[in-house]
């Protein structure tokens, strides 16, 4: 184990025992790569760490657990990215933003538990991410970034909250068995084929005025319950149009 200064620079697997490490109480920061490739297996990141930079642990495949900081405020850039085994995480109390990539790659993620604070979820965060099959997204929430949770083949329903605001292109692409989108939301700007290659999503609505640019695959589109029905139930492209409850 490395430190300079309250910086954990880097972690051997000599370090590792019984498949932990336990962090010292000055180390406030972890450096970028610090655990790149190492065979630890669970961690606990003590409240004393206030920062990770990109990629800590990128491609620990041995990786099946961590508590987080309770005084972390962002889980950085591909920060476990490739963590194939890594089955579960909670994202502490403090974060309100988790950067790109932080879990892209983790093929074996089945379970998140989001705090009440997050507010943006960046772009490819959960991308490829096969075994989650449901999120359940905060009431804080605002931004989803593009291709944020693509290639989760396995997720089926969504409830997007109401402070949700902006989803960028791509967000939900390749997600095959999503079958259900609840929007509980006014949301702002959508983006272009936000669930392209979805293979049988109906999109569910409170609010009967809603802008599109680009949507694919929809099967159904529902207004208060309320079937709407389109011209063509496989449509491609519907240019900015206002829905009326019926």
């Amino acid at each position: 184990m490395r430190i300079i200064g309250d910086e954990l620079v880097s972690v051997s697997n000599d370090d590792i025992k019984d498949g932990t490490i336990i962090i010292p109480n000055n180390v406030t920061k972890i450096d970028s790569l610090c655990f790149l490739n190492n065979n630890v297996e669970y961690l606990n990141i003590p409240d004393n760490v206030i920062e990770l930079k990109k990629e800590v642990f990128f491609n620990c495949k041995k990786l099946t657990k961590v508590k987080l900081s309770n005084n972390l405020v962002e889980i950085p850039e591909g920060c476990f990215q490739n963590c194939t085994n890594l089955k579960e995480i909670t994202i502490s109390d403090n974060i309100t933003l988790i950067d790109k990539c932080a879990f892209s790659g983790c093929v074996n993620l089945v379970s998140i538990k989001f705090n009440s604070k997050l507010l943006k979820i960046e772009d490819n965060v959960f991308d490829g991410c096969i075994n989650l099959c449901n999120i359940n997204l905060p009431e804080s929430i605002n931004y989803i970034g593009e291709l944020a949770f693509s290639n989760c083949i396995n997720l089926e329903n969504i409830n997007l909250p109401i402070s949700l605001e902006k989803i960028e292109s791509y967000a939900f692409f390749g997600c095959k068995n999503l079958k259900k989108v609840k929007f509980n939301s006014n949301i702002k700007s959508i983006g272009t084929n936000v669930f392209g290659d979805c293979n049988d999503v109906s999109l569910y609505f409170k609010s009967s005025l809603f802008d599109y640019t680009y949507l694919s695959n929809i099967k159904k589109i529902f207004i208060n319950n309320k079937e709407i029905l389109l011209e063509n139930s496989d449509f491609n492209y519907i240019q900015k149009q206002e829905l009326v409850d019926i």
